[in-house]
């Protein structure tokens, strides 16, 4: 696809920041959770930014396994909703 980023598919855009799937919004209110999040947060841009959205799946961001499901699992449910 002309003016495609280099290892996209045509038709795939890939993540950028700024966009949805790269936005940090922490809502926790205990200091401990607040702490994970914010390291999640602040570690997922470089893992996701300008990466083809089918190739995009964390296993362990910042010291954390958690957080990464419910990312992997959001992301899936707004790739079957844009296909759907």
């Amino acid at each position: 696809m002309p003016g495609a980023p280099p290892g996209t598919a045509p038709g795939r855009a890939p993540l950028r920041h700024g966009r949805p799937g790269t936005e940090e919004s922490p809502r926790a209110t205990d200091e401990t959770s607040l702490a994970l999040q914010k390291r999640f947060a602040a570690a997922v841009p470089r893992l996701v930014v300008s990466k083809d959205i089918d190739s995009v799946r964390l296993d362990r961001v910042a010291g954390n396994s958690g957080t990464p499901k419910g990312f992997n699992d959001a992301l899936a449910q707004i790739k079957a909703e844009a296909s759907g």
